[in-house]
């Protein structure tokens, strides 16, 4: 991340605290004043800031939203209604307070344990197949956009080419555009199927599945969308790195038997995987052209 971008992230964290600071009791969630002891930061996610708020009576998960929200393709009242339809359904704890301007929300601090990756086993898959069995059983939310995973890249791309426009001369970006046409052929050759279409999470990284006394919650819902069950399982395969056993575990405990269509989901999810990552800047441009090139020769291979 640039050092301009940074500074300007944590200046835009400061005047929203302080704004939540001013606003707190207007809330109606307590009737005691904030100050600069109730914060305190949480680990991660890469892109919001997340904040543990203990104040009298109550302990509370703060979230300020990312600043390039809308670069990404992000819709903040999608997320949120969506977040209190999985809330409703006893999935996540429910959003107390949902900032008008969407810059932040708050909902109560669950203690439990994030997902650990060294620490997968068999029981655990199974657990986290049966949540995305009860997300996928979810009524599709009308509004709830469908992911068209070539627009989707197409946001990515623009965002990498920026970076490009930035340090790069006149013929590293028609190299870029060079890549970014032939990646974007091969994919529109491995979408799956226009059904079935449920809610799915697209974002199951670890630090966004938490255990709690009630089970297994999957958190943060900014990249929800109607898209084929199988990206979530291939996600969660991704982000996890799971061997060929576990997948096979993961996909036998979701109840699917689909290899051609599995291949498909895996290679769209390290597509959009690697393109986030370099429209995100946290990747360098070098190790993203050599991530999609590699994803270019051989698409279909297993993670």
């Amino acid at each position: 991340m640039r050092p301009n971008r940074m500074t300007r992230i944590r200046t835009l964290v400061l005047r929203t605290l302080a704004d939540i600071v001013h606003d707190w009791l207007l809330w109606g969630v307590s009737d005691q004043p904030l100050d600069a002891s109730a914060f305190a930061p949480l680990s991660g996610g890469l892109t919001n800031q997340n904040y543990r708020l203990t104040v009298a009576g109550g302990t509370y998960v703060l979230r300020i939203a990312a600043e390039n929200g809308h670069a990404l393709g992000l819709d903040r009242m999608v997320e949120y209604q969506v977040h209190q339809h999985m809330a409703r359904a006893g999935l996540v704890p429910a959003v107390l307070y949902h900032d008008p301007q969407e810059r932040y929300w708050l909902r109560h601090y669950q203690v439990g344990e994030h997902l650990s990756p060294s620490s997968v086993d068999h029981l655990t898959l199974c657990a986290l197949a049966q949540v995305f069995q009860r997300v996928h059983a979810q009524p599709v939310l009308p509004d709830l956009p469908r992911l068209r995973v070539i627009d989707k890249a197409a946001q990515y791309w623009a965002m990498i080419q920026a970076r490009v426009a930035q340090c790069g001369s006149v013929e590293d970006m028609r190299v870029w555009q060079a890549l970014a046409s032939q990646c974007q052929q091969q994919i529109q050759r491995m979408l799956l199927p226009s059904t079935p279409l449920v809610i799915c999470h697209l974002d199951p990284i670890a630090d966004n599945w938490l255990h709690t006394e009630q089970g297994w919650q999957l958190l943060d819902w900014e990249y929800a969308a109607a898209a084929h069950p199988l990206l979530d399982l291939a996600s969660l395969s991704l982000y996890l790195n799971l061997s060929s056993d576990q997948q096979q575990t993961l996909c036998h405990a979701y109840g699917v038997d689909d290899s051609a269509n599995w291949c498909k989901a895996q290679s769209t999810m390290r597509y959009l995987h690697h393109l986030w990552y370099g429209a995100q800047g946290l990747w360098t441009l070098a190790h993203t052209k050599q991530s999609l090139l590699h994803w270019l020769q051989r698409p279909q291979q297993p993670v």
